[in-house]
């Protein structure tokens, strides 16, 4: 089963595939040698008395570990299947070992991938953590850092209800955690490009609640003029 957020029902068989991506592999990946790259869901669809619909994208089923205690595991002792590019990326997720070139070589792989927007999302969220924590000892992966954020920042853009859900209390439009958007304008601030950062921020204007980040960059890179003008 897909990871995540509720389901629509839409899946892709790549990432690259997803449409307003804007954005192309960064390395070349023969994906038919990769497992499951030719797996097809089956997508269910439940309508409930109050009239709502539930939509489940299934990708199968596997034999559930001994005393897993999975919420979906059924009486024969399977589980659901999770996406291919999700099963893909487990096992080095699971690595605290896991280099980070190994790291990225599986996470281009896995976007190669079936899975649904919210799996991929996921996994770029899961990489950019470790990623992170490999940075700050290892400065020449701030290149793949920067490509791994923007990707998640342009998935997001595409597809906007990974992100986005409507409060219940009053219907507006509520942004869940977008950390690559922060990630993103520190990752320039801390090298000083400002311009790049409002650029970052420009963009993430189509979310509720990024105003400020805009205004403060605007009004740091103003002051930077007046100093080098005085």
């Amino acid at each position: 089963m897909s990871v995540g957020l509720p389901s629509d029902g839409i899946w892709f068989r790549r990432l690259w595939d997803i449409p307003s991506l804007g954005a192309l592999p960064p390395t070349d990946v023969n994906r038919e040698k990769l497992p499951g790259h030719d797996l097809v869901p089956e997508v269910r669809r439940y309508r409930w008395e109050d009239q709502t619909e539930t939509v489940v994208v299934s990708w199968g089923w596997v034999q559930a570990p001994p005393s897993s205690g999975d919420d979906h595991e059924d009486e024969q002792g399977e589980t659901d299947r999770d996406a291919p590019c999700h099963e893909h990326m487990a096992p080095l997720f699971d690595d605290p070992d896991c280099s980070a070139d190994r790291l990225l070589v599986g996470l281009w792989e896995s976007m190669e991938l079936p899975g649904k927007a919210e799996d991929y999302h996921w996994q770029l969220e899961q990489a950019r953590e470790r990623l992170l924590s490999k940075r700050l000892s290892c400065p020449s992966l701030v290149d793949a850092f920067e490509t791994v954020l923007w990707l998640d920042f342009r998935l997001v853009l595409a597809r906007p209800d990974i992100v986005l859900r409507r409060s219940p209390e009053d219907g507006r439009e509520v942004l869940l955690r977008v950390d690559m958007i922060d990630g993103l304008i520190g990752l320039y601030e801390t090298e000083g490009y400002l311009r790049e950062a409002i650029e970052v921020a420009e963009l993430a204007q189509r979310f509720p609640g990024q105003e400020a980040k805009l205004a403060d960059l605007q009004a740091r890179l103003e002051a930077v003029r007046h100093e080098r003008v005085g």
